[in-house]
Parts: C-alpha cells; structure tokens; sequence
C-alpha cells in the first residue's frame, strides 16, 4: 500500500506546481454575467486544466477517462481518516453486476442514514473510485452510510442504462441496508452533474412507481434537462471547463438518436409534474453552465410544494468539489453542503413515520 500511495503523493505534487504557479502570478479579476468575480484558485486550475487539448471531446472515450482519473487525483484532498470501505456487486437488471462501494463511519452505532451516492461525468467517465474524498467527507461528517454506485457507462451503455442500474441499486439498498450498518426506513440520494440527474430521477420514478421513494435529495449542479436551452449554457458554455462543446459530446454518448430528449428520465425538469417529491438541497456553481437549470429545477421543486433549498456558490466552477485540494473556497463549500444536507437528513428524520413497509 505504502507504494501506491507514495505515487499518488508525487503526481499530485507534479500536477498541482503549474496551479500553485498560475495562482501566484497577478490576474485580471474575471467577472460572470451577474457580476460574481471568479475565484482565485479557480482562476488558477483554469489556467491549467482549462487548454484545448485536455478537452476531453478531443480524442477517444478511454482517454477522456484517463484523464479525469488524473484530474481528481491532483485536485481533490486526501482521502477522509476514519472511513471503512468494502467493495460489493448488486445485481440489477437482467443480471447486471453493479459494482458499489459502501463508506462507513468507523466507531458509530448501527442503523444510520443511507446515502446512494452517483457520480458525475457526463455518463461517460467518472467512476466512485475518484469520489472517494467527498463520499468520506459526506460519511464522516454527516454520521451517514453512503453508497456510491458504478452505473454503466455510455457510450458502451447508452441510456437508459446508468438510470436502469441506479434505479435498481436505490431499491436494493431500501431493503438490504441493515445488512451494513444502514437503516432501511431512510435511504436518500445524492449526485452531482449526471450523478445529480440520476439522483432527481430516481426520484421521480419511485414516486411513479407508487414505491417509497428516497428520504431525500442532494442534486450538486445537476443536469435536470437536455435540451440545452437555458441561458447560462450560452454565457457560461466556454472557459469555466466544462464547457458546451463537452455537453454536447456527453450528450452524443448517451443519448441515443431519435429519443426524445425531453422525457422525464433524460430530463426531470420536463416532468409531468413535480408535486410529492423528496425534500431537496440543490447546489450550484456561478461560473457553471448549468446553474440556471439547477435554478429552475429548485423553483420548480419548491412550486410545487415541496421542501426545496438552494445554496448557491457563486464565485466557483462546475465539478468543484472534486477539487478541494487546491481551491480554497471549495474545501469550504463541500462542508457546507454536507452539513446541510446533514441537517436536511435530520429533518426528514422527525417527520418520518415510525415504521414503513419495505419496497
């Protein structure tokens, strides 16, 4: 072990010196559409994750992998002390092995919170390997189980797959979460980008269903509609890394030709209606393209009579919470958000009933 972690330690040295770099040397404050200044530390790692041939839409879907393996080794802080991790497959449907991996806080009673976890990456890359520092500092911090899924991926799994597998891993988890220290009465969901577009559907299609649908929700800049419509996608779309050419190339991997983009499980915003969904804490980012869909999801949400809270983080870049290693201010945002949806989880809590029959 000592030599892995050894070679974790000098890449992300290597890979974190041109930041440190670009940070020290002055810059021209830039300035959103609504006249948030960017970050300084994001102002740096764009200087040097945001070139061209990083692109991950420049060349093929293994490199694009790659390198966001080598991103979020560099960027993200080291890994949460305290933490126990075991690997287990869940099958779903028609056999599927679903790979997932559960955190647990050592040390604290049984019966705790779970949180399936889904991580971002377009559908494409990502995996819960790279999540690991923020699905410890969610366990940890928030005295919850959290179990982070590897979906299938597109474009060798194109939709509906990762929406099959999520589906399937949540209901697996409502009945079998005692067997790791979880309580099977409140299981939430959580995701970012299209973890966080996996986790509002998920949602949606228990409460369609008629089955208990989660506890809660944690949507962190989600993708909540395909159609690419909103403002922030056209202000937004270029030089705040993700950009709208690397939407598009995500949304070629995934989304088959000829499906309707505007179906509830591609983009939950379109749904038929909102009413009876989960509580929600929804997350954005002022330099994001998708902040203004993150938005409008959270004012649609709470129209519809649901318990909706926005924490709106102005001055930082889409994925930033992978990336608290090196920005300030990210470090600070990722305890925020796990301390309120800590707090949401404790609310739901309370008005829980006593017992609920599993699904």
């Amino acid at each position: 072990m000592y030599p892995t972690r050894l070679a974790k330690a000098a890449v992300r040295t290597l890979l974190r010196s041109p930041v440190r770099v670009a940070r020290a040397r002055s810059h021209k404050p830039v300035v959103s559409d609504r006249g948030a200044e960017l970050d300084r530390d994001c102002q740096a790692l764009l200087k040097v994750v945001g070139t061209p041939w990083l692109s991950p839409e420049r060349g093929s879907i293994v490199r694009a992998r790659r390198l966001m393996d080598l991103a979020t080794t560099a960027y993200a802080g080291p890994d949460v002390s305290g933490i126990s991790v075991d690997k287990r497959e869940i099958v779903g449907a028609d056999g599927v092995a679903i790979p997932v991996r559960i955190f647990r806080p050592k040390g604290l009673p049984q019966r705790l919170p779970v949180v399936v976890y889904y991580h971002g990456g377009g559908f494409a890359v990502g995996n819960s390997r790279i999540y690991t520092r923020f699905c410890g500092l969610l366990a940890s911090r928030a005295r919850v189980v959290v179990v982070s899924v590897d979906y299938r991926l597109a474009p060798e799994h194109p939709f509906p797959a990762a929406v099959d597998d999520s589906v399937a891993v949540f209901e697996w988890v409502q009945i079998h979460a005692a067997q790791f220290g979880g309580d099977t009465r409140r299981v939430a969901v959580a995701g970012d980008s299209a973890g966080g577009n996996l986790a509002a559907v998920v949602s949606l299609v228990a409460r369609d269903s008629g089955k208990r649908p989660p506890c809660a929700q944690l949507l962190i800049y989600p993708v909540v509609e395909q159609t690419g419509q909103e403002l922030s996608r056209i202000s937004l779309g270029k030089g705040f890394l993700l950009s709208q050419s690397m939407i598009e190339f995500f949304c070629r991997c995934y989304i088959p030709e000829g499906v309707d983009r505007r179906q509830p499980r591609l983009s939950p915003l379109f749904a038929e209606h909102h009413r009876n969904l989960p509580p929600a804490l929804v997350i954005t980012a002022g330099f994001d393209p998708l902040r203004d869909e993150g938005e409008r999801y959270h004012r649609v949400l709470s129209e519809a009579g649901n318990h909706a809270k926005l924490l709106a983080f102005d001055r930082l870049i889409h994925g930033f919470i992978c990336f608290d290693g090196v920005v300030k201010a990210a470090a600070v945002a990722n305890e925020a958000i796990v301390d309120g949806f800590a707090e949401l989880l404790a609310q739901t809590s309370i008005r829980m009933p006593a017992a609920v029959a599993p699904a």
